[in-house]
């Protein structure tokens, strides 16, 4: 059996994780649906619904994002080369533009 650590409500819970109580309730309500990552772990207690400290940092920690892994992918759609040569969809970006006007032709 698990030990169970400081139970705290859901409105402590959501100023400890910067999201308000509506997303904790309507994470419980929904569950895990499709590619959505689920919410935190939680009790009920009777009518209460009580998180534990513990669970709520091991789920924020889930959620950190590595700023260089994010940089480099972003690089990656960025460049032609990058990702393979491939044309993207949709208007030239400003550097795009720039590039065209600076060659002094249309492609």
């Amino acid at each position: 059996m698990t030990a169970v650590g400081q139970l705290v409500d859901e409105r402590t819970a959501a100023q400890r994780l910067g999201v308000s109580v509506a997303f904790l309730r309507a994470d419980r309500y929904r569950g895990h649906v499709g590619g959505r990552s689920p919410g935190p772990p939680w009790y009920q207690v009777g009518r209460a619904i009580r998180y534990d400290m513990a669970d709520l940092e091991q789920w924020l920690a889930t959620r950190r994002v590595d700023r260089t892994r994010a940089t480099t992918s972003m690089a990656a759609l960025a460049d032609p080369q990058v990702s393979g040569g491939e044309r993207r969809c949709g208007a030239p970006t400003k550097t795009e533009q720039l590039a065209r006007r600076r060659s002094g032709g249309a492609s």
